[in-house]
């Protein structure tokens, strides 16, 4: 089938990228600390440490795991006929997901192989959420209702007409975020606690919006 087929090269794709940080980090192994950072807080400074064998475990099972239980979700949800619907827009949301994730924590290998970057961590940070952000957004209005991703309200659940309708508009709101989100991290000095109310707002407004198109369509029937 071809949507299982484009699955198959969504799949290598992002194991191809997932990979990437543990392979750099095999690679240059022996300059690596023995205890690497491992997280970091909202300025940007490191705040946790880890075994460097076990942080490159767990990086690759991460980068690998997420994106994959993604495109897997057809398989356990009851509207799992509805993925066929909007399989390509699933397999952008797990690759720009697994992109996300594998350049977040190249980067903290680079960091702990001494590298100096010319700009802050958080601000590429939030520069690659924001683009994660727009990438999302531009396909949010292809995703047909199912439990599991999406924007899943009350409202939507009930009614495939708002779940359309609030997809349609939800995806501009998720791109205007990710706007924002590029914005101050190219044009200020600021924590990634900014990212909480760019976050809280894209998808505090799309529920509402639900909430409010669903209340119409009711009074029309009346």
């Amino acid at each position: 089938m071809k949507w299982m087929k484009g699955n198959r090269v969504a799949v290598w794709l992002i194991v191809l990228i997932a990979l990437v940080p543990s392979v750099i980090g095999g690679i240059y192994y022996q300059e690596l600390p023995d205890q690497v950072a491992s997280h970091f807080n909202e300025k940007g400074e490191p705040d946790d440490t880890q075994d460097k064998a076990s942080f490159l475990i767990v990086t690759g099972l991460m980068n690998l795991l997420i994106p994959l239980f993604l495109l897997g979700l057809s398989k356990i949800d009851p509207k799992k006929e509805n993925y066929i619907k909007f399989a390509p827009a699933m397999r952008t949301i797990a690759v720009a997901t697994t992109m996300l994730l594998s350049g977040s924590l190249t980067m903290v290998v680079f960091y702990n192989l001494g590298y100096e970057f010319p700009f802050k961590m958080e601000r590429v940070v939030m520069a690659a959420l924001g683009l994660l952000f727009l990438w999302i957004g531009n396909v949010t209005g292809q995703i047909r209702p199912n439990y599991m991703v999406g924007i899943r309200t009350p409202w939507t659940m009930a009614s495939e007409e708002v779940w359309r309708r609030t997809h349609r508009m939800g995806g501009p709101v998720m791109m205007i975020g990710g706007l924002v989100l590029i914005v101050l991290a190219l044009l200020t000095d600021v924590t990634l606690l900014a990212v909480l109310p760019v976050v809280i707002g894209s998808a505090l407004i799309p529920a509402v919006y639900s909430f409010v198109i669903y209340r119409n369509l009711q009074r029309q029937v009346k």
